[in-house]
């Protein structure tokens, strides 16, 4: 698990911790020490056919620049199962100015990096703003208005060894043209990453101008050994929430031969967000892929929101933050059949305090459970393994 964590001079840096024994006991690793905030982290694994390699990506902010950018950081496990992480790498680009006019000056932040691996290729995603005017001092009220970002993409094909140098390469642009409206801006969002069966997926929320303030969720895969999008990065991404009002914050999974996207929306104007999934087989064939019509997964009288999932084989998990009880509940459904068929809702995780930032995992058909709570007066890192019963 990683998470970031303040200091005694309030500056985050990224902390990681790692459990040999299924979770009886872990061991915490510093990744980051910059002085700088560093924050968003994520991580992923991958093996070389001798060691464990763990990949962990985060945002950071840099005084000289005054902007984020994404940083890249890894550890080989040694034959003891010590991790020694390198030193990171600024594996991000931005355009000098940004903003609606030259006259600004203003810096691209590069920020909310996602990571998945396959095989020996490491992927890393993060959001880049081009467009935008900050909070003007001088008028109070004013605020930070984003009409434009694009979702940004980098690969390492030796398990992370190495990257596209950013000030010589530039990343791919996954979320172009402006999902379909031609050179009009839109503001792409919240990526996420999953890969399986030699096929890359991205799934992001994107907010076209013709809706205005509706994010919609869109889609785009990658056969890894071509190197090929579909579609392609010249046309817009599959859009996967046209009959929901509003959608945001995706989660994609792969398993075997299937694909899978959640989402948190609204399927009427002003009601309570729920948890969406549409699930598409037969990646082994290739896109384009047919996603099943959306599945109201939490479907209850509450507020549903920040949906998590994971998948191991057929094993499929879903878990979302949840207050239609009253108390804050983390609460879970579960498929052994690929999603065709789940089981009824548990409660997950339950606190007599706050949760936040729920992150699942699944191995076999064991799942394994993170989040925060301030149930000891401070934001801490907690772990459950749930005797959860497929």
């Amino acid at each position: 698990m990683v998470w970031a964590e303040g200091n005694d001079a309030g500056i985050n840096e990224i902390f990681l911790a790692r459990s040999d024994n299924g979770g009886i006991s872990f061991k915490t690793f510093q990744v980051s020490n910059t002085g700088n905030f560093s924050g968003n982290p994520k991580m992923a694994l991958s093996y070389n056919g001798t060691s464990n390699i763990v990949h962990v990506v985060w945002e950071e902010f840099l005084p000289a620049k005054a902007e984020t950018d994404i940083f890249y950081g890894r550890a080989v496990e040694d034959v003891t199962g010590n991790l020694t992480f390198e030193s990171p790498k600024n594996i991000s680009i931005s355009d000098p100015i940004c903003g609606p006019s030259i006259e600004f000056g203003l810096p691209c932040p590069s920020q909310a990096p996602t990571i998945t691996t396959f095989e020996g290729h490491v992927f890393v995603a993060w959001v880049e703003s081009t467009f935008y005017v900050p909070p003007d001092p001088t008028f109070p009220g004013s605020t930070f208005k984003l009409f434009n970002s694009d979702i940004l993409m980098v690969r390492s094909s030796d398990h992370g060894v190495s990257f596209p140098d950013p000030n010589l390469a530039s990343p791919e642009i996954l979320s172009l043209p402006n999902t379909g409206f031609g050179n009009e801006q839109s503001t792409s969002q919240n990526p996420s990453l999953a890969a399986s069966n030699g096929h890359f997926f991205v799934a992001w929320e994107d907010t076209p101008p013709i809706d205005g303030t509706l994010p919609k969720i869109f889609f785009r895969s990658l056969e890894i050994a071509s190197f090929v999008f579909n579609p392609s990065i010249a046309s817009s991404g599959v859009s996967l929430s046209n009959a929901i009002v509003s959608s945001n914050l995706p989660g994609v999974a792969g398993g075997g031969d299937n694909v899978y996207v959640i989402w948190e929306g609204t399927d009427a104007q002003g009601g309570d967000s729920e948890i969406f999934l549409r699930r598409a087989e037969g990646v082994n064939l290739g896109p384009p892929f047919s996603f099943t019509a959306p599945i109201n997964i939490s479907n209850n009288a509450g507020r549903s929101k920040k949906g998590r999932i994971a998948v191991s084989g057929l094993d499929i998990f879903i878990s979302w933050e949840d207050t239609s009880s009253g108390v804050p509940l983390v609460l879970l459904r579960d498929s052994v059949d690929g999603g065709v068929i789940f089981g009824d809702t548990q409660t997950l995780i339950s606190s007599s305090n706050t949760i936040g930032n729920t992150a699942i995992t699944a191995s076999g058909n064991t799942l394994l459970t993170f989040w925060e709570d301030a149930l000891f007066g401070n934001f801490e890192i907690f772990f459950f393994q749930p005797a959860i019963l497929l």
